[in-house]
């Protein structure tokens, strides 16, 4: 009931499906696991297009030099 609506509009502001609802049915002592991922989820995927927080990151392909190729981050640094 409640715990899936809160579990949607945290998601819905956060986009972190997946700590959301660990956290959720941990703190409320239910077993409603399940149903709390599927609201967390559907939330997730209407709101993909939402912003509601202005500085946050997008989840696209950020390349990292250092990650991509070790050898060249020191002579960049």
């Amino acid at each position: 009931g409640m715990v899936c609506l809160m579990a949607a509009v945290n998601v819905a502001v956060t986009k972190t499906p997946i700590s959301t609802s660990i956290i959720l049915s941990v703190l409320s002592g239910t077993t409603m696991l399940p149903v709390i991922v599927i609201a967390s989820y559907t939330s997730f995927l209407l709101t993909s297009q939402v912003t509601m927080i202005r500085t946050q990151r997008s989840r696209s392909a950020e390349v990292v030099p250092a990650l991509v190729q070790p050898e060249l981050a020191s002579v960049t640094q």
